[in-house]
């Protein structure tokens, strides 16, 4: 299984050059921002829970649209 995460906001962002330069890759998200660790917990979470045991093989995609785009 695969969770395939956009861009961060967070301790991993900081990797990322300055606020301009995220400003800037904010605008091609579909959201329009970048998203915090909190918003792919939720999805990690059932990934983890015994109501996703049938779930074999599969690639989720978290990254507010970007990929969509």
């Amino acid at each position: 299984m695969t969770l395939v995460r956009g861009s961060p906001r967070d301790e991993m962002g900081a990797l990322v050059p300055p606020e301009v330069a995220l400003a800037a890759l904010a605008q091609l998200v579909s959201m329009g921002r970048l998203g915090p660790a909190q918003d792919t917990a939720p999805l990690v979470a059932f990934l983890a829970s015994d109501d996703a045991a049938f779930i074999t093989s599969a690639e989720f995609v978290a990254d507010g649209g970007y990929t969509a785009v």
